[in-house]
């Protein structure tokens, strides 16, 4: 009698341990993963719970698409004739841009914050051009930086600190 009730028992227990294992498995909208000989790409759209904390000893990402690198994409179509500089980086208040070019040509900017909510726009009319940032929050913002005929010679990732 007591191997008739050992066997279920045991069978139950057995199943009861497999059901409890952590799979990493998300429901999301969309997402791939490439690879090929000498890159991966993982990505995926809609995960509602990610976030990243980070001090000056540790870093804790959180979701399923954890990045081991951080890519800064920037764009130079300023070929030789132009040179565009940014200083300081990161700012407080103010913000610098230095453009040396041959001829006199105009040139616009426009800023950015990461929501892509254009925050500031303008002519630059000078050499060294002075971008406020005295009312805007501690974060990470875009500067473009465009030909008279609207083409996009640089971008800037800036970081404002308070």
């Amino acid at each position: 009698m007591k191997k008739i009730l050992l066997i279920p028992f045991l069978f139950c227990c057995g199943q009861i341990v497999y059901g409890q294992s952590i799979k990493p498995d998300l429901i999301t909208t969309a997402g791939n993963f490439s690879t090929n000989s000498n890159n991966s790409v993982s990505w995926t759209i809609g995960e509602c719970i990610i976030e990243t904390f980070s001090n000056s000893n540790n870093k804790l990402t959180q979701g399923f698409q954890q990045s081991r690198y951080e890519i800064t994409t920037s764009v130079d179509n300023t070929g030789n004739l132009i040179k565009i500089n940014l200083f300081p980086n990161p700012a407080t208040d103010i913000v610098n841009l230095d453009i040396e070019v041959q001829d006199n040509n105009e040139f616009f900017f426009e800023l950015y914050d990461l929501n892509g909510k254009c925050l500031q726009n303008g002519k630059i009319i000078s050499t060294r051009s002075e971008i406020r940032f005295a009312g805007y929050s501690g974060s990470t913002y875009l500067l473009n930086v465009f030909s008279k005929n609207r083409k996009l010679l640089k971008s800037f990732k800036i970081l404002k600190i308070n």
